[in-house]
């Protein structure tokens, strides 16, 4: 394909901006540093690549074949399918043999040279950006797997203090600076209200169940970060609240790989934010007494998600309440089609939606 270290190096700046999960051209020295040596890194090359080429486009199907014929009666063929930049790979084949696989890029210059100006998919033979080039490729399918650490990079260079403050009491699994608005977070954008800036953590310590963790939202204000004091004693707190749960707390053990993480927003876990959607949800799917149930113990109430979106409210009493539900495979303990799904009033699930089923502290559903 004609990719070397020069190769790698003279492509990195467009890489980075083609990089989807990070803002490249937005990012600190040590970010844009960080990201180019990951880009040059040959020893990694090849695994790049085999992600691009594993990709998909949907409502993109082009196709090429080319016979060649020799004096002496054979042909060769070599037909493409590929979405991919140069249209590789190729699959060649001599008279009627199976075709055989191949990377090589001189195929797709050749014919681009051969074939006429405006031939169908010609573009499509040359690195070029008209149908997506191959260093912008790359970033784009690079950028997920460094966003973690790119991420940190940034927080660290902005905010060493508060994530030494943090690391005395936790395990960092994530941490950014961001605007993001969830169901406990920040307002919609577009609805003129102002939406805070927040350092966002994901925090472990030990005792905790391996994938249960603290997903912290601090507010951030003239460039520094409220209330990190609090974290270990409030957000623990809710932590450990959900932990007191007995079915629950056993079920995390005994499943280490069920992710589950606790909400805290600003000193509290069951936000008003929360509670407005979440009067609004059960609204609609006429279980209106869990509101009151809810608000009146706000302030100890916990916001937890399990699985791949699905939210609880923890009482104080032990008692739950499954809000919303999401995930393809079970909430928990329960098949999924255990419960029903509504509409929510905001925040829309692609999958399930809103429910409303109160579980008892021993872990049976009441209703």
């Amino acid at each position: 394909m004609g990719i070397d270290t020069a190769w790698l190096q003279t492509h990195v700046e467009v890489a980075g901006q083609n990089a989807s999960t990070i803002r490249f051209n937005d990012g600190t020295p040590a970010q844009k540093r960080f990201f180019r040596e990951k880009f040059t890194d040959s020893s990694t090359l090849q695994s790049r690549l085999d992600d691009v080429y594993r990709g998909f486009h949907t409502d993109d199907y082009p196709g090429m074949k080319v016979e060649v014929h020799l004096d002496n009666g054979d042909a060769i063929t070599a037909s493409s399918n590929s979405q991919h930049p140069l249209m590789l790979p190729w699959c060649v084949a001599v008279d009627n043999a199976p075709c055989k696989k191949t990377y090589n890029a001189h195929i797709s210059t050749a014919l681009y040279d051969l074939l006429p100006e405006k031939f169908t998919n010609r573009e499509r033979l040359r690195d070029t950006d008209t149908f997506g080039d191959l260093a912008s490729e790359m970033g784009l399918y690079m950028s997920p797997s460094l966003e973690k650490q790119w991420n940190m990079i940034g927080v660290q260079q902005k905010d060493a203090q508060s994530l030494a403050k943090l690391r005395q009491h936790f395990t960092i699994r994530y941490a950014d600076i961001n605007t993001y608005n969830d169901l406990a977070f920040n307002e919609v954008p577009n609805t003129g209200k102002k939406v805070d800036e927040n350092l966002q953590v994901i925090l472990w310590r030990p005792g905790f169940p391996p994938q249960f963790t603290i997903e912290a939202h601090l507010l951030r204000e003239h460039g520094k970060t409220l209330g990190v004091d609090e974290v270990f004693d409030k957000a623990n707190h809710y932590a450990n609240a959900v932990l007191a749960v007995p079915w629950l707390a056993e079920f995390l053990t005994n499943h280490p790989k069920e992710r589950a993480s606790v909400a805290y927003v600003h000193g509290i876990s069951m936000t008003d934010k929360a509670m407005k959607i979440f009067a609004r949800d059960m609204k609609a799917t006429k279980r209106e007494k869990l509101v009151e149930r809810v608000r009146a113990s706000q302030h100890e109430d916990v916001l937890l998600q399990t699985g791949s979106g699905d939210w609880w409210i923890v009482l104080p009493d032990h008692s739950m309440i499954l809000w919303r539900w999401a995930s393809m495979h079970p909430i928990l303990k329960w098949p999924k089609n255990t419960f029903s799904a509504t509409e929510c009033s905001d925040y829309g699930e692609v999958t399930g939606g809103c429910n409303g089923t109160l579980i008892s502290p021993a872990g049976q559903i009441v209703n």
